[in-house]
């Protein structure tokens, strides 16, 4: 699995990555590089396990403390909940993801800063400027 970086990153967007809870060796990890795309990872074989295709570039990652459940806070202004054991996925609104950007204007959506899930995975939160939503998970 090789993924070209593109030609013109994301300006101002940062890696992130987050190991899987219960595991030794595996790690979830996105980038501007990776476009809208992240990587589940096995740093102890060096090798990528799998890509998973996101609706949108992705600015902040989670893992459930299960370690199944993987959260992206996305640039467009929403949360996409990933089940990796049924690899199905559900997008979520975060309150304040739809207002336009007080900067520039013009529609934008606002990017999801911070993805998090409660101790014990029961609830799912995600910051949207200064708006925290929250959901069962």
């Amino acid at each position: 699995m090789h993924t070209q970086a593109p030609d013109n990153p994301p300006v101002g967007l940062q890696s992130r990555v987050s190991f899987i809870p219960g595991s030794s060796s595996l790690l979830l990890f996105v980038s501007p590089c990776l476009g809208p795309n992240a990587l589940l990872f096995d740093f102890t074989a060096g090798q990528p396990l799998r890509q998973l295709a996101l609706t949108s570039q992705p600015t902040s990652l989670a893992v459930a403390p299960a370690g199944q459940l993987f959260a992206f806070g996305l640039a467009d202004g929403c949360v996409l909940l990933t089940d990796a054991a049924a690899e199905s996925s559900l997008e979520l609104r975060a309150c304040g993801g739809s207002a336009v950007a007080a900067v520039g204007g013009g529609g934008s959506k606002v990017a999801v800063q911070a993805v998090g899930f409660a101790q014990g995975g029961s609830k799912l939160l995600a910051a949207v400027g200064g708006v925290v939503t929250c959901w069962d998970a």
